[in-house]
């Protein structure tokens, strides 16, 4: 996880020991249900920690832009989300956040259904 916390570090995002447990757990399980369903084409851990991680943390930045902050209540809807992607690491990072997620996929909703009990 060290691309992931360097990488979040760069953008101003700390991550706690049970968000990084989180997110090992998140890319052990994308991979594992990635031997048997066709999920996402990055595999590699490294990969994963930067393409998908990291890239789904930097939406962060814009809605800070925005004046959404990181505090308090805040909803998002992932439409498309796949394998949770951005939704799942935008939950992560920020709890009190409402995250839903939404795929027309049904072997990509039953692995964000089934692992997600794993993450938090």
């Amino acid at each position: 996880m060290e691309k992931l916390l360097q990488g979040a570090s760069k953008l101003g995002l700390h991550l706690t020991s049970w968000q990084e447990e989180q997110f090992r757990r998140y890319c052990a399980e994308l991979i594992e249900w990635n031997q048997r369903v066709n999920l996402t084409a990055i595999t590699e851990p490294a990969e994963v920690e930067t393409k998908h991680f990291l890239d789904s943390l930097t939406i962060a930045l814009v809605l800070e832009e925005r004046g959404i902050g990181r505090d308090g209540g805040f909803s998002v809807i992932d439409v498309g989300s796949g394998a949770g992607l951005p939704g799942v690491p935008l939950k992560i990072m920020f709890p009190q956040w409402r995250v839903v997620l939404l795929d027309s996929i049904a072997k990509k909703t039953a692995f964000c259904t089934i692992s997600s009990a794993g993450w938090s």
